[in-house]
């Protein structure tokens, strides 16, 4: 996140600013962090299981759902002997979790979610500003283009419309094809004559 803050995209220091500073003020929370750096602390929502993007992501999930039973996993009405497995089930049921998988608070991607919509909020006017410079600066670079393209083409036009125009009419240009033919037919002998 703070590689895009700090990139390109946010040139203008007074932009950059401001958002470095609504994200401190909104995404920092310090108690959230040590969830993170706790992983045996105990968990305060509804886990969700966040899978991998793998592959084969709809195969993996199919298998997930497939094994997925939604009978609870304790009963209070079935009397199983006491053994020491029992004693140390957790509270909540552990979720069934794919190879590569985490786990997250849905509290936590509820509350991601709500950020980085908000985030987007703040952010999308600068970007849409953004596009339509790009947009803007193309469009001039590409009529500068055009321009140069136009200039040359006149240019060879006009290069061509300067040139003598040429003083060969057709009926000279035979009298002089007809000469040299009776030259060469004075140069060949009889024999070649009658072959061509």
């Amino acid at each position: 996140m703070m590689g895009l803050v700090q990139g390109r995209a946010f040139r203008d220091p007074k932009q950059r600013e401001s958002l470095l500073q609504w994200m401190a003020r909104h995404i920092a929370d310090e108690g959230e962090h040590q969830d993170d750096t706790n992983p045996t602390a105990p968990y305060r929502s509804t886990l969700v299981v966040v899978p991998p993007l793998g592959d084969d992501l709809v195969r993996e999930v199919k298998v997930a759902l497939a094994n997925d039973t939604s009978a609870p996993l304790t009963t209070g009405d079935a009397q199983a002997p006491p053994s020491t497995a029992t004693s140390q089930v957790r509270s909540h049921p552990e979720p069934l979790l794919l190879q590569g998988s985490t786990i997250v608070p849905l509290a936590r991607v509820l509350k991601l979610e709500t950020q980085m919509a908000t985030l987007m909020q703040h952010m999308r006017p600068w970007m849409q500003q953004f596009v339509e410079e790009s947009e803007a600066c193309m469009e001039q670079m590409m009529d500068r283009k055009i321009q140069v393209v136009h200039k040359r083409l006149d240019a060879f036009e006009l290069r061509v419309l300067e040139r003598p125009a040429s003083s060969v009419d057709i009926t000279t240009f035979q009298t002089e094809l007809a000469r040299l033919r009776s030259d060469v037919d004075v140069v060949t002998p009889p024999k070649t004559r009658r072959l061509s």
